[in-house]
C-alpha cells in the first residue's frame, strides 16, 4: 500500500500536486454563489480587540458575482469587489481596477506549486498545496497557499484557501510608513485576517468536508 501511494504522488521529474488539489476546481477554493457569507477577525498591531470583517456575495450580474466587504469599525456600508469565474480561474476587479474589460486573476489554474500571475500591483504565486491552518472557526487541512508580492517590496500577502470553504486566513506584512510618507523596509508591521464563521448557500461536492459542514449547505462557527 505504501508503494502504491508513493507511485501516485510521484510524477515525471518529482512530486506532483496532491490528488485532492489536482481534482479540485478553483471555485472549490473560493465558492461563488449568491448568499455565501464569511465573517473574519482582523488582528493588527494594536492591543484593541479584533475588528470583524464580513464578506458576502450579494448579487450576480450576468456571470459576475458581487462581493460586499464591510468592517465593524467602518461607519460606511463597506465596498464591493467583482469576481468572474472562467475556465482558467477566477478573475477579480474593483472600482479602482484600470482594465475592467480584461481584469487580472484572483486565483489561477493549474493548481500546482509555482503557478504565477500578475495584477496591476504585483505578482501572485501558488507556494503550497497542503497547509494546515487553525482559525477561530476551526482547523483546516490541505489548504492552498498563495503569496502576493507587491511591487517595490511594499508588502507581502499570504492567503490560505480551504477546499469547500474559501479564504481561511490572510496575513499581510508591510513596512512602517512615517507621517512624511517614507518607507522603512527594515521595520515591519502585519495584519492578520482569520475566519470566524462562514455559511455557504450551496454544498460543494468534495470528499474532504471541513469541520462544521451540514446538510443543505456548509456552515461553520467559532467555538463559544
Amino acid at each position: 500500500m505504501r508503494t502504491i501511494t508513493a507511485l501516485l504522488l510521484l510524477g515525471i521529474g518529482g512530486v506532483t500536486a496532491p490528488l485532492w488539489a489536482e481534482e479540485a476546481a478553483v471555485n472549490q477554493y473560493f465558492p461563488l454563489a449568491l448568499g455565501n457569507r464569511w465573517i473574519y477577525e482582523l488582528h493588527d498591531r494594536t492591543d484593541a480587540p479584533p475588528a470583524l470583517e464580513s464578506w458576502e456575495i450579494v448579487r450576480e450580474e450576468r456571470g459576475t458575482f458581487v462581493l460586499r466587504i464591510g468592517q465593524s469599525e467602518l461607519t460606511t456600508g463597506g465596498f464591493e469587489e467583482f469576481f468572474i469565474p472562467t475556465s482558467a480561474g477566477i478573475k477579480r476587479f474593483a472600482h479602482e481596477t484600470q482594465n475592467k474589460d480584461d481584469p487580472p486573476f484572483f486565483l489561477k489554474e493549474p493548481l500546482t506549486v509555482g503557478t504565477t500571475w500578475d495584477d496591476e500591483d504585483g505578482t501572485y504565486e501558488i507556494t503550497a498545496l497542503d497547509k494546515t491552518v487553525s482559525a477561530p472557526a476551526g482547523t483546516f487541512p490541505h489548504c492552498l497557499e498563495v503569496t502576493n508580492r507587491r511591487k517595490g517590496g511594499k508588502a507581502m500577502i499570504v492567503t490560505l484557501y480551504a477546499l469547500g470553504v474559501g479564504v481561511v486566513q490572510r496575513e499581510e506584512v508591510f513596512p512602517i510608513i512615517e507621517g512624511s510618507g517614507t518607507f522603512y523596509p527594515q521595520r515591519q508591521d502585519k495584519a492578520v485576517l482569520r475566519l470566524r464563521e462562514w455559511k455557504l448557500s450551496m454544498t460543494e461536492p468534495t470528499a474532504l468536508s471541513p469541520a462544521g459542514a451540514s446538510a443543505g449547505g456548509n456552515v461553520g462557527r467559532a467555538s463559544p
